[in-house]
């Protein structure tokens, strides 16, 4: 199994042989308020060893193509202060979305789908949105858990997982992703990630597999497997220090589990769950991020 730790590694094998590539599916550029261009941000991601990108800036969309072995998508972030903060970034867009600032959340959603895209969430709880707003939106096709940008020494709010056990508790189902969302490229940058399982590295494989939910959010640490098996919610990954359940249970024996170098655990269902997600924590404090299954 090839570690995704170090410079320069890009896709892995689990030990089932299926294919798994990384990439970032937000990230900013000097064609909106990002510190570098586009050539140049292309650039840090290929030698960095990320297989796919998308450049998301605001209001500006992104071309999609190759450039040498990395797959770019096509990329915008739109945003609106109506009922609160929403920024959805798009992927995938096969022309500009008729959109506008001063539309609803919804509305912006709307207008990437039919731009041909899907839309995410940006930092739920960085923009300090409701879980029950969250929950009822439509057409969704993934939130972030974790935005780097979001977090120290920018801002203090990187992680959303708790915004989004709220918007789980209401209904929410959709994929969890992770993104750098680099603006400055300093302390951010390659900080959070997603891995996605495709047989291959191109447009239509990553993207069907993103809307599939074939993907899990990351750190550094990697996720072998994740699935319900009868009454019980397995997980395995590579070596950890913990792995950490979280459902409708406040407590429970079986919540985390903690010996070093780790590769599997389980938690069994109770009767009042109706989600159950995990994270993988590394000896190093990195984390990874299951979604949040629906039990029943």
């Amino acid at each position: 199994m090839r570690q995704p730790f170090s410079e320069g590694v890009k896709m892995y094998q689990d030990r089932e042989g299926k294919k798994w590539w990384k990439g970032n599916l937000h990230a900013h550029t000097t064609k909106s308020d990002g510190k570098v261009s586009p050539k140049e941000a292309q650039r840090r991601y290929q030698e960095a060893g990320y297989d796919f990108l998308a450049l998301t800036d605001h209001w500006y969309l992104s071309r999609s193509g190759h450039e040498k072995n990395m797959l770019l998508l096509s990329g915008i972030e739109l945003d609106t202060m109506k009922n609160g903060c929403w920024h959805i970034v798009g992927i995938g867009l096969n022309r500009m979305p008729d959109a506008e600032r001063g539309q609803s959340a919804q509305e912006l959603i709307d207008a990437v789908r039919e731009a041909g895209g899907f839309a995410i969430l940006a930092h739920p709880a960085w923009s300090l949105e409701q879980p029950q707003d969250i929950a009822e939106l439509e057409g969704l096709s993934g939130v972030e858990i974790y935005n780097s940008v979001s977090g120290f020494p920018y801002s203090s709010r990187a992680d959303s997982s708790h915004v989004l056990d709220l918007a789980a508790k209401y209904g929410m189902r959709v994929p969890y992703i992770a993104a750098d969302d680099t603006h400055f490229y300093q302390d951010e940058l390659f900080k959070s990630y997603i891995y996605v399982q495709a047989e291959e590295c191109s447009r239509k494989a990553i993207l069907e597999s993103i809307r599939a939910g074939r993907l899990y959010a990351t750190q550094g640490p990697l996720i072998q497997k994740a699935c319900i098996e009868g009454d019980r919610f397995v997980v395995e990954c590579s070596p950890a220090e913990a792995v950490i359940f979280y459902s409708a249970s406040v407590w429970q024996p079986d919540t985390v589990s903690r010996q070093p170098g780790i590769t599997q655990a389980e938690f069994v269902l109770k009767p009042y769950d109706r989600f159950v997600r995990a994270q993988v924590i590394d000896k190093e404090g990195k984390s990874a991020w299951t979604s949040a299954y629906t039990v029943r």
